[in-house]
């Protein structure tokens, strides 16, 4: 009889020990599949921050190069200004003599 039971409780042993390594299989596949929704959200979410920040430069670099055309056009409209005075001062001259 103690050999019977002897197996019995080796098998009982056996069963748990069987029963407990697919529970964490299961428990840890159960993890692995969360993990891997929430890395695939977080790469969702870098992606659109990069797209973000793309915009954010190229909306910079268009307001730049805006503000560059603008200064430029300042300068040219300053040079066109003295110009125009310098050729008023000398008409004046001219018709002065």
């Amino acid at each position: 009889m103690d050999s019977r039971r002897g197996e019995t409780e080796m098998i009982f042993w056996a069963v748990f020990a069987a029963m407990a390594v697919f529970g964490v299989k299961y428990y840890t596949s159960v993890q692995m599949r969360q993990l891997e929704r929430r890395m695939g959200r977080v790469k969702d979410e870098l992606h659109s921050a990069k797209e973000k920040l793309q915009n954010a430069q190229q909306s910079q670099t268009d307001a730049h190069t805006e503000e560059e055309a603008v200064v430029e056009r300042g300068v040219r409209i300053r040079e066109i200004i003295a110009d125009i005075q310098d050729r008023l001062a000398a008409r004046e001259e001219v018709s002065e003599e």
